[in-house]
């Protein structure tokens, strides 16, 4: 075995996702231990159980930690079982911790294997980290923590001591309890780092638009900096104000996705009673003004088309006393958007079925870009489909000169339920669009009706939903 040559050895490794499996194959002989041991810690898929193992290997073996780039942590919950730390956790703790009362947080946390906290830890040990993937419970700001300081590298993040998160690219943050729901203003700090392109977050909530004094720059929005290239925020979300602080950070945005949510987690008493009667709905005109400063690069646009397109249900803190359509309401004109390839959107919020006092009625081929080439309308009923059919044969009739990049139409009907989930092509939505299917053949585009299911959320379950080809479906 211990004479297979290495272009061998790096396939094999290479095949199997398991860090444990990596570490077996690496103990069969001392030349592969000694070769290959950097290798099979390169990317690694955990169990929580296996986190804790990870972190100790880590501060024992500079090999290991020095080639670790990517993490995936799935299953990650609270353990509540006290355990001793060793002296090399011990001794991060004494750098990261600016005051006793911190030291013996941190200290708490870990022993008590808090999921959040050894999340953060190990965040703050490698210094090649280029990609990480956690879900986690119940967040305490100890992630925060670590990313506001290695951005700024503030002590002890500096390039001699811990240099954490300076080659972070990709980092996607879920969790699945929702006991408690961090504000958006909590996740400002991941926007400061200096490499990062990818971000994927949830849950998020976004109650107040004003920004509050912060005790540390990097809780405060810096518009056009961030590198953040994809932004993903899908799970459980709440988007009040169009996520304007994560949006208007970026330099070149190319790709947002979000999915609404109508429930909002109260994180205080405070801002229980600050927001009592707002509401919770989807506000898509609120997204139009953010995104307007990332026109120059935006390609893909997945705007709320999975997600909560209701009004909320009533509570003792919403009585109904709100705008009832504004989840229906106009997004705004797409037309200067000159990238833009990939639109998902509901038909409603595309287009401007109630036109205020200073808005004129305007068809799709006028606020749609010319760079397109794929259109998905979703909560298509019987209210906006003969509308819609207009617009889209006006759409379809510019093709040639106008659209020409126009490959593929999906269009897909409202949920059966108001706060269901499935969604299901009935023969009388499918004969609306015979003429339609008939003028897309002419023209050379591929027309297509959606059904599957919509984002399914509650505080114990959540599943992301899927619309595609009613012959994709399974």
């Amino acid at each position: 075995m211990d004479r297979l040559p290495t272009e061998i050895i790096l396939a094999i490794i290479y095949e199997i996702p398991n860090a444990q499996d990596r570490l077996n194959l690496v103990q069969i002989c001392r030349r592969w231990r000694a070769s290959f041991l950097g290798i099979a810690f390169c990317s690694t898929h955990l169990d929580w159980s296996q986190l804790r193992c990870l972190v100790v290997a880590a501060l024992a073996n500079p090999i290991i930690r020095f080639s670790i780039r990517e993490i995936s942590i799935e299953k990650v919950a609270y353990r509540g079982t006290l355990a001793p730390l060793g002296s090399a956790v011990q001794e991060i703790l004494d750098l990261i911790s600016e005051s006793p009362v911190e030291y013996d947080a941190w200290r708490k946390g870990l022993s008590n294997d808090q999921s959040e906290v050894w999340v953060a830890f190990l965040m703050a040990i490698l210094p090649n980290l280029a990609a990480i993937s956690a879900q986690h419970s119940h967040p305490n700001g100890w992630i925060t923590r670590i990313i506001s300081k290695a951005a700024w590298k503030q002590l002890p993040f500096e390039p001699n001591t811990l240099p954490a998160l300076q080659h972070l690219e990709k980092l996607e943050l879920t969790w699945c309890g929702l006991s408690t729901v961090l504000s958006h203003r909590e996740y400002l700090p991941f926007f400061h780092l200096p490499s990062l392109r990818t971000l994927r977050l949830g849950p998020v909530q976004e109650l107040h638009s004003s920004h509050s004094p912060a005790d540390h720059p990097a809780f405060l929005p810096v518009p056009a900096t961030s590198p953040v290239e994809d932004l993903v925020l899908d799970f459980f979300c709440n988007g009040r104000h169009g996520m304007a602080d994560f949006i208007t950070s970026c330099a070149n945005l190319k790709r947002f996705v979000y999915q609404h949510t109508n429930d909002i987690v109260w994180v205080s008493r405070q801002d229980e009673e600050d927001c009592a009667g707002v509401d919770a709905s989807f506000r898509p005109w609120c997204f139009h003004e953010a995104l307007q400063t990332q026109k120059h690069s935006l390609e893909v646009l997945h705007l709320n088309d999975l997600g909560d397109a209701s009004i909320p249900r009533p509570t003792h803190l919403y009585k109904g006393n709100v705008d009832s359509i504004s989840h229906d309401r106009w997004l705004g004109s797409l037309a200067d958007f000159r990238k833009l390839w990939d639109l998902r959107i509901r038909a409603s919020n595309l287009l401007n079925l109630y036109p205020k006092e200073t808005e004129d009625l305007m068809l799709l081929g006028d606020i749609l870009p010319k760079s397109l080439r794929v259109l998905h309308l979703a909560d298509c009923n019987d209210k906006n489909s003969a509308v819609l059919l207009t617009h889209l044969e006006d759409l379809l009739a510019r093709r040639e000169e106008q659209f020409p990049n126009l490959q593929s139409l999906l269009i897909s009907p409202e949920r059966e339920e108001p706060h269901g989930t499935r969604i299901r092509i009935r023969d009388s939505f499918r004969k609306q669009w015979t003429t339609l299917q008939e003028m897309c053949d002419r023209v050379g585009v591929r027309l297509s009706l959606g059904a599957g299911e919509k984002m399914a959320r509650s505080q114990k379950h959540w599943c992301p939903g899927r619309i595609v080809d009613e012959a994709l479906w399974d």
